[in-house]
């Protein structure tokens, strides 16, 4: 199973490069979302096959690579879309990393629910019910990072809390710790310094 947290870790961090290079590169296109996009596409082709392409014996590993390797691609992409929020709205940088831990945190939700499904034997309604919450508390992650809402970073604890009953619960505490951290970094409050361009500058010290 490590090596598929591995594989999840290799695909977000290699996304995440490639995506601060191509806004570097071009900062008036939008190739880093193209990359994105391909990358979620490949993903999800790898486990179409991994479902009907093979046999099960092969299958069940392949298909839970591709999982994992969407859910790098992903959280890399919203790390991304959060630095690149944060730059076009002059957000402060401690705003930032608290989005960046809120996702952190969303990964680690979903890691340990699929490293749980990995072990399950038969399908249930109570992990239909976990993936919703998981699900639920990432929805809520988004909702503060991309509206700059501190409340729904809070509300994310609570969809995980029962999660916590079938989850491993030192992870999901981990999990629900880095959420209070983040929503405590976002309440941070600063003075945004008024930009002034070198020209006024220029004109002000010449009087």
């Amino acid at each position: 199973m490590g090596v598929f947290i591995y594989t999840a870790l290799a695909a977000c961090t290699c996304i995440l490069i490639s995506s601060l290079i191509l806004q570097r590169q071009f900062p008036y296109k939008k190739y880093d979302v193209v990359l994105s996009t391909i990358m979620i596409g490949t993903g999800m082709v790898l486990m179409l096959y991994a479902a009907y392409g093979v046999k099960i014996s092969i299958g069940k590993n392949l298909w839970y690579i591709g999982v994992f390797t969407v859910i790098g691609i992903v959280m890399g992409t919203f790390i991304n879309l959060a630095i690149k929020i944060g730059r076009k709205k002059d957000r402060y940088k401690f705003h930032v990393v608290g989005h960046m831990i809120g996702f952190l945190a969303c990964a680690i939700q979903v890691i340990t629910y699929f490293y749980r499904e990995y072990q399950w034997t038969f399908f249930h309604v109570d992990q239909f019910s976990i993936f919703i919450m998981v699900m639920v508390s990432i929805l809520f992650v988004c909702i503060a990072v991309f509206l700059h809402r501190i409340f729904f970073m809070c509300a994310a604890i609570f969809p995980s809390l029962y999660a916590m009953i079938y989850l491993s619960i030192p992870l999901m505490i981990v999990s629900n710790s880095l959420l209070i951290i983040a929503a405590l970094l976002m309440t941070i409050e600063y003075e945004k310094k008024k930009r002034v361009s070198k020209r006024v500058e220029y004109f002000r010290g010449k009087g």
